[in-house]
């Protein structure tokens, strides 16, 4: 599972909007923001089971494998 930017673990699955989402997405933020990943907070983590405003973070960034694979290649055969 993707984590928030405090380190809290995202929930699975989730409806939103009358969506059902799947971790971190694009959507419209409940702050309403747009263009930065989020996702509510896995109700484990917190004192509530129901998603508010308290209960979502951003995501953090993903990791580019690939560039990783080729950055260490690159520094093992220098």
């Amino acid at each position: 599972a993707r984590h928030t930017i405090g380190q809290k673990d995202c929930q699975k699955w989730y409806f939103y909007n009358g969506k059902l989402v799947h971790g971190c997405n694009l959507m419209v933020d409940p702050q309403g923001n747009q263009g930065k990943e989020w996702c509510y907070i896995d109700a484990s983590n917190t004192k509530t089971t129901e998603p508010s405003d308290s209960t979502w973070d951003y995501c953090t960034d993903t990791l580019d494998y690939d560039s990783l694979r080729q950055y260490a290649c690159d520094i093992l055969e220098s």
